[in-house]
């Protein structure tokens, strides 16, 4: 009888500490994946304003190239 209740005790306390070390683990993924996307959109905030930095003008590039292929934009996708 002495044993089963100490082995009963011995199962609660074993699943108290998994518990908590799940919740603990829990929130650690919860933290580093919220530290990611907060990083990840900080690059992209970032890379937004370094657009056309270096002299290039991507849009103007793209309406020089629409201009060129004689396409003004009310094509339907069905007739190309």
């Amino acid at each position: 009888m002495k044993l089963s209740i100490a082995l009963v005790a011995l199962l609660s306390i074993s699943v108290d500490r998994l518990r908590s070390s799940r919740s603990i683990l829990t929130d650690e993924v919860a933290a580093r994946f919220g530290d990611t996307i907060t990083q990840t959109l900080m690059k992209l905030r970032d890379c937004s304003s370094n657009i056309g930095a270096n002299g290039a003008s991507p849009p103007s590039k793209l309406k020089h190239w629409v201009a060129s292929q004689g396409l003004n934009g009310t094509q339907k996708w069905s007739s190309w």
